[in-house]
């Protein structure tokens, strides 16, 4: 199997929700995705190539991705429903892209460019598949970007966006930043690397502190021994999913976060669950073909 870092989580969390979603299952997706999925892939583009060319315009960078990404719904719910989306259908996607107009417009005019002071970009959007030792399976995942101090360490950067400031202990205990982390330091054939670099920015249009108030910068360090138990557990987390029996995990605080709570309930009360797929589901698409890139 080829797990990707973000389906690990999914796994745990719910494995009906795993099995509709990965690409090791049914791999399918909304016709029109939940807005905060959307605000927060199109903020991820958006910053991505600004990284790329820190002389353009952060906030005309987004708009160009947010101008694709409606035509793309718009396509799409044609494609499958075959009829035009209407407005009223579209208003989550409007919302989204109105909350991502928000959060780079305040992310350029606070930073100003895209790095901290002695750091460069070695690669934006950098896909990678590691082997997982001793197994037969491959962790995949796709890093905002790596860049690297002028002392030399390279470290993983991570754009995300906030509704509710993070605590730097859930930083620090975060399983993506983990991965990603062991990925870095897998890529770079088991050499020291400077962490992970969490670039937040809140999605809330003010804050009491000012523009300060909406951003967390820090560094996460992963000592040796954390990323070592890590891959212990990589191997044999890859080796349940491998042989996993599915079943859903309706969770004490509800579904509202699921793309898939509606399909699972028409699948658990015998409706026709391939009727639902086709008029509210498409296949997903890799954004990119993964690599093992080494250089």
């Amino acid at each position: 199997m080829h797990i990707t870092v973000t389906e690990r989580g999914t796994f745990r969390r719910c494995r009906r929700m795993w099995d509709y979603n990965s690409f090791n299952r049914q791999s399918l997706a909304r016709v029109v995705s939940k807005g905060a999925l959307a605000t927060g892939r199109l903020v991820h583009l958006a910053l991505s190539e600004w990284l790329q060319h820190p002389e353009e315009s952060l906030v005309e960078l987004y708009m160009h991705f947010a101008a694709m990404e409606l035509e793309e719904v718009k396509r799409n719910y044609q494609a499958t429903i075959g009829v035009p989306i209407s407005d009223s259908e579209l208003g989550g996607v409007y919302d989204a892209i109105s909350t991502g107009h928000t959060v780079v417009t305040h992310y350029e005019e606070y930073y100003k460019k895209p790095l901290p002071e002695g750091f460069s970009l070695v690669a934006a959007e950098v896909q990678l598949s590691e082997p997982i030792p001793g197994t037969e399976h491959f962790l995949e995942g796709k890093l905002d970007a790596i860049v690297q101090h002028a002392n030399g360490l390279q470290y993983v950067l991570e754009h995300k966006t906030f509704s509710v400031p993070p605590r730097e202990t859930d930083l620090q205990m975060n399983d993506q930043f983990l991965a990603y982390a062991w990925m870095l330091m897998r890529r770079n054939g088991g050499g020291r690397i400077g962490g992970v670099m969490y670039d937040g920015v809140s999605k809330k249009a003010s804050s009491k502190q000012g523009l300060e108030g909406l951003f967390h910068r820090t560094v996460i360090i992963r000592p040796p021994e954390e990323l070592a138990e890590f891959e212990r557990n990589l191997q044999c987390e890859a080796d349940d999913m491998a042989e996993a029996r599915i079943y859903p995990n309706r969770q004490w605080n509800g579904c509202w976060d699921c793309d898939y709570a509606d399909l699972c309930a028409v699948q658990s009360r015998g409706e026709d669950l391939e009727y639902f797929k086709g008029q509210f589901f498409v296949q997903r698409q890799r954004t990119g073909a993964i690599t093992n890139d080494n250089e």
